[in-house]
């Protein structure tokens, strides 16, 4: 939910940022990207290039909207900001969401806070959306990582009153609810921290997928506060008695036991691998899906989680029969496809059965011909043996 609590070094590096500001622009303009730089970016490759070379969107898909909070904040920002990125190709339209504060470990300050809402409230006013990545800053290589270690520790301790700390936990609270209420697929791509409020912030995606040198914690406690708001969610997804290993005792788990407890879907062995092949195996499947479908089993699956058995039955049929408002378009278009596809299945088949029977028969008929000849060649000895006498 909040602040973290790093190891000893964290705090040399983040004096380091401060006396020299890392500009991934002023880098990548001095020098032609590498192999390696994308393998540690925090960002698809393709995004990366684009964004600091200006150079062509990748190959069938084309930037439909970019959105920046604080409006017109860079990326050196001293407060942070927050990146959306609205692409559309050939597999539907996705957006990229970026957590930018990389001289704090992306830290999460107030503006931050009321920027992810603004924006995932925007993507859910879009209807064409199918599913959201929430990423991190590119942070510079050798560097520590961090998807988010939660809030500005400054801003915590610069709280003086309960008016206060109720005004900063509620942006955090919306910002992860906003991140909840999305009818789009929700992925966290995490590469190294995710503590606190960027852990909250995780917690509130569909799917968790992580770098094996990532780590998770809620580190509240150490820091004489409680662990709130979305944090409650991570009973529903490791259950309750590895939720009190957090909350109570404060301990970082690494990305090895986060998967074994179910908190991480999937792991990488770096960052773009987390890109190329986890997160691309669901955007494909979720591009082969109902559009409108998959809202709704969004919308259905929250009220599963916050209601009663029954009232979530009885959801399920509303759900199911709202489907058929418009005599089921969405659905008709997809079983057609099912169908076109398993007759394209079958004229095939039917195609390699007959090509393989044809080859038997040539055969067949080759290997009659063949002793056709030889019975010939016998008579036509014995003939000549009688003759001979």
């Amino acid at each position: 939910m909040r602040a973290a609590l790093l190891p000893s070094t964290s705090s040399s590096i983040q004096t380091s940022f401060s006396h020299r500001p890392f500009s991934l622009t002023s880098i990548i303009r001095r020098r032609r990207p590498t192999p390696q730089d994308n393998k540690h970016s925090n960002s698809p490759p393709s995004l990366l290039l684009r964004r600091d070379k200006s150079t062509e969107p990748e190959i069938g898909s084309k930037i439909l909207e970019q959105l920046i909070r604080p409006a017109g904040a860079t990326i050196d920002h001293p407060g942070g900001r927050v990146r959306c990125d609205v692409l559309s190709a050939y597999k539907g339209t996705r957006a990229f969401v970026y957590i930018q504060n990389s001289r704090k470990l992306n830290s999460l300050t107030t503006p931050m806070l009321v920027g992810l809402t603004e924006i995932f409230q925007h993507l859910a006013s879009r209807e064409d959306v199918q599913s959201v990545v929430l990423s991190s800053a590119n942070t510079p290589v050798g560097s520590t990582k961090a998807f988010s270690t939660g809030a500005d520790i400054s801003v915590l301790q610069a709280l003086r009153a309960p008016d206060e700390a109720e005004r900063y936990i509620r942006n955090v609270k919306d910002a992860c609810q906003a991140i909840r209420d999305l009818d789009a697929v929700t992925v966290a791509a995490i590469n190294g921290f995710a503590l606190g409020a960027g852990l909250e912030l995780a917690a509130s995606c569909d799917f968790r997928y992580a770098t094996r040198r990532s780590t998770f914690g809620m580190p509240e406690v150490r820091l004489g506060i409680p662990s709130v708001v979305q944090a409650r969610l991570l009973a529903n997804i490791i259950g309750w008695q590895k939720t009190k290993q957090l909350v109570y005792l404060g301990r970082n788990i690494n990305a090895t036991t986060a998967h074994s407890w179910g908190l991480v879907d999937g792991l990488a062995t770096h960052n773009r691998e987390i890109w190329d092949k986890l997160i691309r195996q669901d955007q494909i499947a979720i591009s082969l899906s109902g559009v409108q479908a998959m809202k709704a089993q969004k919308r259905l699956v929250r009220l599963w989680e916050e209601s009663d058995l029954i009232s979530g039955v009885d959801a399920g049929v509303e759900s199911f029969a709202n489907m058929f408002k418009d005599g089921g378009l969405e659905s008709k278009q997809l079983i057609n496809r099912v169908l076109q596809h398993k007759e394209k299945r079958k004229e095939m088949q039917s195609a390699l059965m007959a090509k393989r029977n044809n080859g038997r028969a040539e055969g067949q008929e080759t290997d009659m011909d063949g002793e056709k000849g030889t019975m010939e060649d016998e008579q036509d000895e014995k003939n000549a043996e009688n003759k001979n006498n």
